[in-house]
């Protein structure tokens, strides 16, 4: 299991093994609406493959509990526990479609977030090193974002 779904398992059962409390609803969403929008954004890389992401629409639409879409057959469940495992699920089913993306070795992990690293974090790195050494030549950073600036609003420096 990868650190990512390891964490997100762990919190989970975390959640299970407390005490209930007026927000422990707010948590499983909020650890549901992290767990979605992180897959969700990498599932949009550029070498995503089409049907898994599909299959990570699929496992929400079949699992997730705040996040799905206002036209979706709204989830049904009566107990904490009940929740918890639509959650858990959710979690598993997830899980599974990054374990299929690495078996097709196209250099995605089975980390959401690292996919997400690698299509849009990494190039913005690599851009930014090449502005260091293109065009810093020495000037002062606030400099340089100041003549970006006027630049951009249609001044001359």
């Amino acid at each position: 299991m990868t650190a990512y779904f390891d964490d997100f398992s762990s919190t989970l059962r975390d959640l299970r093994h407390k005490a209930p409390h007026l927000h422990m609803y707010d948590e499983a969403n909020a650890l549901e609406e992290r767990l979605v929008r992180d897959c969700t954004l990498a599932s949009s890389a550029s070498r995503f493959p089409p049907e898994l992401r599909k299959a990570v629409h699929v496992a929400v639409l079949r699992h997730g509990v705040c996040t799905l879409p206002i036209n979706a057959v709204p989830a049904d469940f009566e107990t904490w526990e009940e929740h918890l495992r639509r959650l858990h699920n959710l979690g598993s089913d997830l899980h599974d479609v990054f374990h299929a993306l690495v078996r097709l070795d196209i250099g995605y992990s089975d980390t959401p977030t690292a996919v997400t690293a690698v299509e849009w974090i990494s190039p913005r790195e690599d851009e930014r090193e090449r502005l260091a050494a293109e065009e810093f030549g020495g000037k002062d950073p606030a400099a340089l974002e100041a003549e970006l600036l006027q630049r951009f609003e249609g001044g001359e420096p």
